[in-house]
Formats: structure tokens, C-alpha cells, sequence
């Protein structure tokens, strides 16, 4: 167990694992989209070690550029948030907060759409679309852990 690791045991960490899985209906690892999509979904697991409460959720997804001078810009081209006020799930859906046990592994789905699509995007930071990274970045709200697990994924475009 590294240094980090177990400070975040020592302070309240709950050992809770987050991994996409699921992008675009592909696998996370090899996902891709074209760039005219405005809609991004998938899929992605929520993991314990011991028994905690999952307070709300996060996805998004996020542009990325590396400057010349070696400043990393990113911008968040949209998300989907749960719990929202705005935001209803049907009866059969997962809600929050939820009590997730110890050895357990939760599928959560995400599905949101941008608020721009992406070459508008590109063209009002001037960014070359070669040069920017395209990630989908999911994470969840554990209650009484100072630390909320979360993983990013890249996306390419076609």
C-alpha cells in the first residue's frame, strides 16, 4: 500500500472504485465518436470494499488542449448530473442516495448532451482539432470520505 493509499484509509477513504465501461456502446478503452455527435452515453461501475452510501454522481465530458507553453486549457462540453433539481429518473432506475455493500459493484449509465457541439468549440478557442484530447470523466459523491473516487477516459473522434 502506497503513501497516498493509506492516507486516504487513515482519513475516512472508503475504498470506493469508479471505471468506465462502457462509451459511446464500445469499450472504454478503444471508444470513439464522430465529431459532428453532440450526445455522449454510457456506462460505468461504482466498486466498494466496504459498505458506504453513494451520494450523487458525475459525468463529463471535457476538451483538452496543451499549449505551446505547456498550460493544459480544458473546457467541460457537458454533464450529466444526479441528483438534479431539474432531473427526474423513471421508477426503475437507480436512486440516490443508495447504500452500496462491501464487495459490491454498481452499473451506473450516464447520457448528456453538449451545450455546443465540438467544432463550434474548437473554432472559438482556436484550438486545431489534432492537437486537442477529448475525455469522458465519471465520479461519484461518497458520504464521510474526503476523497470522491473518480476515473477519465479518452474519446477519440472520427
Amino acid at each position: 500500500m502506497g503513501f497516498f493509499d493509506k492516507a486516504k484509509h487513515f482519513m475516512g477513504g472508503h475504498g470506493v472504485k469508479v471505471a468506465n465501461t462502457v462509451i459511446e456502446k464500445q469499450d472504454q478503452a478503444f471508444a470513439t465518436m464522430p465529431i459532428t455527435d453532440n450526445v455522449v452515453k454510457g456506462k460505468f461501475n461504482v466498486t466498494a470494499d466496504k459498505d458506504c452510501e453513494v451520494l450523487s454522481m458525475r459525468a463529463a465530458f471535457v476538451a483538452e488542449f496543451t499549449h505551446p507553453d505547456g498550460r493544459v486549457e480544458s473546457t467541460e462540453l457537458g454533464a450529466d448530473v444526479f441528483p438534479d433539481q431539474y432531473t427526474s429518473r423513471s421508477d426503475d432506475m437507480l436512486k440516490y442516495p443508495y447504500t452500496l455493500k462491501g464487495g459490491a459493484t454498481q452499473e451506473v449509465f450516464f447520457f448528456f448532451s453538449m451545450s455546443k457541439d465540438i467544432p463550434t468549440v474548437l473554432k472559438e478557442k482556436g484550438w486545431p482539432q489534432e492537437k486537442a484530447r477529448f475525455f469522458v470523466k465519471t465520479m461519484v459523491d461518497v458520504k464521510g470520505s474526503p476523497f470522491d473516487p473518480e476515473t477519465k477516459n479518452e474519446l477519440r473522434l472520427v
